[in-house]
């Protein structure tokens, strides 16, 4: 099995980050590191005042959209990852 890959960002990186005691309660429940990288992403988004909102002029129609059933050859790799 291969070696799993380290985050770009430490999750401990220092006793004062804010974030730490997420990372160590996600860490202790097994949660992989890929998501608690990510999780630590958007953390530092919202606290450099972020929203997540999408204005009018941002949310695009989608014009072309698959039907998922023909995304079935795909489920095989959604699965194994």
């Amino acid at each position: 099995m291969p070696e799993p890959l380290k985050p770009a960002t430490p999750l401990f990186s220092d006793p004062s980050d804010d974030f730490a005691p997420f990372a160590a309660k996600m860490s202790t429940a097994g949660l992989p590191h890929s998501l608690i990288g990510s999780f630590r992403f958007y953390y530092n988004k919202l606290r450099e005042g972020a929203t997540g909102h999408i204005s009018r002029e941002q949310a695009l129609p989608v014009h072309d959209l698959r039907n998922s059933e023909n995304l079935n050859p795909f489920a095989a790799r959604g699965e194994a990852a």
